[in-house]
């Protein structure tokens, strides 16, 4: 990473190389990449500076990088290349754009000095850039296309590993899975990640876990999501006004969570299910919902007459609920029954 002085030696370095081109050319390149103000121009906007077509502007774009390119090896830039070839193949051959930038200048943002480098690495004849599309980030290779079709096939591979998982990944778990599903035999996590920060398919949410993108665990969409994924992560009923604590922690986004729009959601989504005083559970872990008493009911349904002490430990893993309670509904001689053996059962059923 370049500290302040190479930054500013840098850009002075590339504004010396553009000395070799005609003014308008040295101009219109400046523009076409942001060299001066760390802002990219459009063709258009330059065509209209000049008062020609958008298609003259590409032209003389086109000539003046094929006159650098034919003149590279005389510009001193050998050792600044060689810096940024190294960076490239730490991360595998193949790096995304802003990592690159961060990695050169601190800073993942373009700017004056990440404008330089991509001039560096467009007139160069060892990188090659592969512009952001539906599915992949800007990329930068090595001047072979073996690496961008390479990481591509990869990603395809993980991108269907991961549906058939069906799950999130956590961090701790990725270079197995990630061996496992290309192949392959990498254990430097730097150049796994780099290859799933290619794919805008492939998301990684706040607590390191990796997934498709659009899954509800790795982006929530809303306060429901939000609840889900900081129950699914405690492992345990939690009550609404601690969810709502939870969520404001983990900082998903800026908004803050209300409690009680918090419980609200809890309430109208049929993935929480209240197992006691305010304290709600995941449905899918098996707790059901309704009171005590349809508990209950629903268990010697399904199994039959059952003593306390079973009666107890099939309901605690239904309901979040204290020993006592459950034995204080099972006193409703409406609808349960104890026989001379202590076996209890629904009032009705023999």
């Amino acid at each position: 990473m370049l500290n302040e002085q190479e930054k500013n030696n840098f850009v002075n370095s590339i504004s010396e190389v553009l000395k070799s081109l005609n003014p308008r050319s040295q101009d219109i390149i400046s523009r076409r990449l942001g060299l001066k103000t760390g802002s990219v121009e459009t063709l258009e906007s330059i065509g209209e500076k000049y008062k020609i077509t958008r298609e003259r502007v590409r032209q003389i774009e086109e000539a003046s990088l094929r006159e650098l390119r034919k003149n590279f090896d005389g510009f001193n830039l050998k050792d600044r290349t060689l810096e940024v070839k190294n960076i490239v193949q730490d991360y595998g051959n193949v790096v995304r754009q802003d990592f690159l930038f961060y990695e050169f200048s601190g800073s993942h943002q373009y700017n004056k000095v990440n404008a330089a480098l991509v001039f560096l690495m467009t007139v160069s004849s060892t990188f090659e850039f592969h512009p952001e599309d539906d599915d992949y980030f800007s990329l930068w290779t090595l001047k072979d296309p073996f690496y961008a079709i390479k990481a591509k096939e990869t990603i395809t591979k993980l991108i269907q590993a991961i549906k058939k998982h069906g799950s999130v990944i956590p961090e701790a778990e990725l270079v197995l899975f990630f061996n496992k599903a290309v192949q392959e035999n990498i254990n430097d996590k730097k150049i796994i990640l780099s290859n799933l920060s290619l794919s805008k398919k492939i998301g990684k949410n706040i607590f390191g876990e990796f997934g498709i993108a659009n899954w509800t665990e790795i982006r929530p969409k809303g306060i429901k999501d939000k609840a889900y994924l900081v129950l699914k992560r405690a492992s345990k009923p939690l009550h609404f006004r601690d969810i709502a604590v939870s969520i404001n922690s983990c900082k998903f986004d800026p908004k803050k969570a209300n409690v009680q729009t918090v419980h609200n959601e809890l309430i109208k989504d049929k993935r929480f299910v209240l197992v006691g005083r305010g304290l709600y559970a995941l449905s899918e872990w098996g707790y059901e919902a309704g009171t005590v008493k349809d508990v209950l009911t629903t268990l010697l349904k399904k199994h039959g007459p059952m003593d306390r002490d079973k009666i107890i430990a099939k309901t605690a893993e239904a309901r979040f609920v204290k020993p006592n309670t459950i034995v204080l509904n099972l006193q409703d001689k409406k609808l349960f029954k104890k026989d001379e053996k202590g076996l209890y059962s629904l009032v009705g059923k023999t």
